[in-house]
């Protein structure tokens, strides 16, 4: 059986020279050089790609704080019906989960990124 050295450095050499090579895109998901073209992206429909783009992820982030809205309302409404005494049940802890993943959903795409 091999010794615990030889297998790291068996797995050194995998890894190592691969790591040099930089990693072979499709042509379309390369990047482009920043010279006002990219921007100027047109569909077979003859939109702008990124005005299409910014509506879709419009249209998203309207339907995530819709969601949202209704999820903490669902929370809101748990709480004021039961008693100072008892806490959040599991229901209630996945929904703040739920409202945590919609927010940042929201965030990153008004972030663009």
């Amino acid at each position: 059986m091999p010794s615990r050295a030889a297998i790291v450095l068996i797995l050194l050499a995998i890894v190592v020279p691969s790591t040099g090579q930089q990693p072979s895109y499709p042509p379309q998901m390369q990047t482009i050089p920043d010279d006002g073209k990219a921007a100027d992206v047109r569909l077979p429909n003859g939109k702008r790609q990124i005005d299409e783009i910014l509506k879709s992820d419009r249209e998203k982030s309207i339907q995530d704080v819709k969601q949202l809205i209704e999820t903490a309302q669902a929370i809101q409404k748990d709480l004021e019906q039961k008693d100072s005494q008892q806490v959040l049940n599991v229901n209630d802890i996945h929904r703040t989960e739920e409202i945590e993943k919609l927010a940042k959903r929201i965030r990153s795409r008004i972030r663009r990124d």
